[in-house]
């Protein structure tokens, strides 16, 4: 939500006296990213639960899919469980690894066009309110791709809608105004 809060005000041009603010929590955040790497005591406190496995789980899905597929993956109904430190994980835990696992380089590079034409595209169109909460909404989203999540087509949920809500909206946005776009009918229907 940080990140996504920041893009926004990034992308809206932060007025002057807004920047003292900006600089202040980037560098607090800066400071817990910094602690939880190297302080384990602040990771400790900050994350009462830890990783909850996420390192292990994703070295041993990337492992696995480096020695099983690696270029196309093992399909859309492929066993995405993970086996590690003697559990077995339902999932990846991440979107880009889950996309890796079932379609491999090929789709983790498709994926990550889309996220790199779809923020292109929104960045250039920032000028607009609808542009600028795309882009957060983007940011925000492949933050949580990152962290959790296991597909993209799976259901409607908070996954799905902030990463399909931005590419949607860039796509409008890139059609509005086009010579080549549809256009209206002029009985209203």
């Amino acid at each position: 939500l940080a990140l996504g809060a920041a893009v926004l005000f990034g992308a809206r041009g932060v007025a002057v006296r807004w920047r003292p603010w900006a600089t202040a929590l980037a560098a607090v955040l800066a400071g817990v990213c910094v602690a939880l790497v190297w302080h384990d005591g602040a990771r400790e406190w900050l994350l009462p639960r830890g990783g909850s496995f996420r390192p292990t789980i994703w070295a041993a899905s990337f492992a696995r899919t480096v020695e099983t597929a690696p270029w196309f993956g093992n399909g859309l109904l492929a066993d995405d469980n993970v086996a590690a430190a003697g559990l077995v994980f339902l999932h990846p835990h991440s979107v880009y690894l889950s996309l890796f696992h079932q379609g491999g380089a090929v789709a983790l590079a498709l994926c990550v066009a889309l996220v790199g034409g779809t923020a292109a595209a929104l960045a250039r169109q920032r000028t607009r309110a609808d542009a600028r909460l795309g882009l957060a909404l983007l940011a925000a989203g492949a933050c949580v791709a990152l962290f959790d999540g296991h597909q993209l087509l799976h259901k409607v949920g908070v996954v799905w809608w902030l990463f399909w809500l931005p590419a949607a909206t860039a796509i409008g946005l890139t059609r509005t105004g086009r010579a080549d776009a549809p256009c209206r009918a002029r009985d209203g229907h």
